[in-house]
């Protein structure tokens, strides 16, 4: 953790650590799930969301992945992750990095399948999202039949200074998707989301602007 102070709040702000390269603080935000429940829920009722935390702290225990199934090279699933609103304002800029873990299952046992992840990086003001950046994973846990684990590293680089307010979030978007060596064939991803389990995190590194 490196120290640095912030001349437009007279602040001390502290950053994972400094790219001095691109004249940033990294800091690092996890993946994770929790309650969404507005009230005492049927024995049988599950609602969770997904959010960004800087801390590693265990998923909901309900739901610790994400999974989606296609029967053809197709989206397997789409979700939102939310920082909570900046307090501070802040700005964004330079080479963010998502990292991930998770499992590709073979439809077909006699096909290839992979999987594929577009990561999106958002502002929110409650009423809008302002893309920033947009990353491309390789295809991801190569398999013919059965289950391949896979971890991924993809960068999303945010070439425009992006300004946030006090309220803003941060948002990420993964889409993820299905590809075949016939693309008739489908498979399900799976995707850790768990920051406490090794091996089944989701993290996020974000270029925070240091420049005056």
């Amino acid at each position: 953790m490196a120290l640095f102070p912030d001349e437009r709040t007279n602040e001390i702000v502290s950053y994972d650590y400094f790219d001095i390269a691109e004249g940033t603080g990294i800091e690092t935000y996890y993946g994770m799930s929790i309650s969404a429940q507005t009230a005492i829920a049927a024995h049988t009722a599950q609602s969770i969301t997904w959010i960004l935390h800087g801390e590693a702290i265990e998923s909901d225990g309900q739901s610790q992945y994400k999974e989606g199934t296609t029967v053809a090279d197709a989206q397997a699933f789409d979700i939102d992750l939310d920082l909570t609103e900046f307090n501070l304002p802040k700005d964004i800029k330079g080479n963010a990095l998502v990292t991930i873990n998770g499992t590709m299952t073979a439809g077909d046992p006699a096909v290839n399948h992979s999987a594929c992840f577009v990561f999106n990086l958002y502002k929110w003001d409650g009423a809008s999202e302002t893309l920033m950046g947009t990353g491309y994973s390789n295809p991801l846990g190569t398999v013919t039949n059965g289950t391949n684990t896979f971890y991924g590293a993809t960068q999303v680089p945010i070439t425009s200074k992006v300004h946030f307010k006090k309220g803003d979030v941060l948002r990420l978007n993964v889409l993820a998707y299905t590809r075949s060596s016939n693309a008739g064939q489908g498979g399900t991803v799976k995707l850790y989301i768990n920051p406490t389990t090794a091996g089944e995190e989701l993290k996020v590194y974000i270029p925070y602007n240091l420049e005056r």
